[in-house]
């Protein structure tokens, strides 16, 4: 009987021990919102979490990336962290940008709900698929609206702290929520 009992212990042990499967939102919040200031403490905190970098060249207008995966219970998550640049155009200064992006598996409704109600503003684009937040954030963490159309709203934020784009992608075979920060470059 003994001998039973340690052998149905001892083949519960891999599904017990097993990790649950994060929720993209905590993932993301965790690498991305939690250090959008700092990329190096970006990818510690992937590491921590069990991301392993991966190789790969950083494409034009991309200064660094650093590109991380794992793997949970058979399902491919990513992360991506990257900054550059772009020269003045049209009107707008020459900017520095920094971004993080977490993807993960198709996931429930209530990962984009999250970072929607962290933002707390609405959209400035939505689709089914698609929803994209341009806005400022003071030091106390309060974001506003800013019209991706209005040049001189987007000058002066860039002038002040910056602004922040949030970009959530839902697609059938994965989810994507980014986070972008442009500054003006000096």
């Amino acid at each position: 009987m003994r001998t039973l009992v340690l052998a149905a212990a001892l083949m519960t042990l891999p599904m017990a021990a097993r990790a649950a499967e994060p929720v993209l939102s905590d993932e993301f919040q965790a690498i991305c919102i939690a250090n959008r200031a700092d990329l190096s403490k970006a990818l510690s905190t992937a590491r921590a979490r069990g991301y392993q970098p991966l190789g790969g060249d950083a494409p034009d207008g991309v200064a660094t990336m650093s590109r991380m995966s794992k793997t949970v219970d058979g399902k491919v998550w990513a992360m991506v962290v990257a900054t550059g640049g772009s020269p003045a155009n049209g009107g707008m200064p020459a900017q520095n940008f920094i971004a993080c992006n977490v993807t993960g598996p198709v996931t429930g409704p209530a990962s984009a709900q999250a970072l929607r109600r962290w933002v707390g503003i609405a959209p400035q684009t939505a689709t089914e698929i698609k929803s994209i937040y341009y806005f400022t954030e003071t030091a106390g963490g309060r974001r506003s609206a800013i019209d991706p159309e209005d040049n001189a709203g987007l000058i002066n934020a860039m002038n002040a702290n910056g602004f922040s784009i949030l970009q959530i992608d839902i697609k059938p075979a994965a989810t994507a929520f980014t986070l972008s920060q442009s500054t003006r470059a000096q």
